[in-house]
């Protein structure tokens, strides 16, 4: 989704990037996603450690791929995890996709 600003369009995703030092709270978190509200006036932007995400395999969204999990999931993560990593993904029913998205220094940092 875009947001005009300035004249110019202007992805929410994009927009949220740049802003990220000015909220507070966001600034141990990574960008999930940016969405602009129907009055096209605000945008809300989702900073988080993880995300886990659930997805029907009934949805346009994955329906092609729901069989392939992780192809599954790294469409989902434009939607909902933009600037995390994808952690663990599975189908075990072959009825819904999981996958579980964490941010970027996890990997770094020897957590697992």
């Amino acid at each position: 989704m875009n947001i005009k600003c300035l004249s110019t369009k202007v992805s929410a995703s994009d927009f949220c990037r740049k802003e990220k030092p000015n909220f507070k709270e966001s600034r141990l978190k990574e960008l999930s996603r940016g969405v602009v509200l129907h009055n096209e006036d605000s945008v809300i932007c989702e900073f988080v450690d993880s995300i886990n995400v659930t997805v029907s395999c009934k949805s346009n969204l994955i329906k092609n791929e729901c069989l392939f999990s992780k192809d599954s999931c790294l469409k989902i993560k434009k939607i909902y995890a933009a600037d995390l990593k994808l952690f663990h993904h599975s189908n075990p029913t072959g009825a819904k996709v999981n996958c579980l998205f964490v941010k970027n220094d996890f990997f770094e940092l020897n957590a697992l």
